[in-house]
């Protein structure tokens, strides 16, 4: 069905392109002020409906002779959500215990938070040559 729709379309679009065209010619008030490319687009638009289109009866036709191609939904197998089963008990693929691993970092955590690190000295800030100031981006002033 979705083939049919795109022949229609682009027979239509391609059809009303030239008719809009002829009608802005013939001097009708409101098509005469309507720029040329609207036609145009629109021409264009049918072409590739169109060419979608054939695309799609030409891989049909294929389809249909060679019995490969494109698969129809009857052939993928259906899909369950994530947490959906169909009754079978799925064996974890990982041994990995997430609160295993949670109490050993908190106990980690705990134990190096009683120790007192030495504090770094903190060294002034290098004195600035010149008197511009650096304002955003760019180069650095030396």
């Amino acid at each position: 069905m979705k083939t049919a729709w795109w022949l229609i379309i682009g027979l239509c679009l391609s059809c009303s392109g030239p008719v809009l065209h002829s009608a802005k010619e013939a001097g009708y008030p409101l098509i005469a002020e309507m720029p040329l490319y609207i036609p145009l687009v629109m021409v264009a638009a049918g072409q590739f409906c169109l060419f979608r289109g054939i695309r799609r009866v030409i891989g049909d036709i294929w389809t249909a002779f060679t019995g490969s191609g494109r698969k129809s939904v009857s052939d993928n197998p259906p899909r369950l959500a994530a947490g959906s089963s169909l009754g079978e008990d799925v064996e974890p693929v990982s041994d990995f215990d997430a609160d295993a691993a949670f109490a050993r970092y908190m106990q980690q955590r705990a134990g190096s938070e009683t120790e007192v690190l030495p504090a770094r000295s903190v060294k002034p800030p290098a004195p600035r040559l010149g008197s511009r100031q650096q304002a955003g981006f760019g180069r650095r002033v030396v």
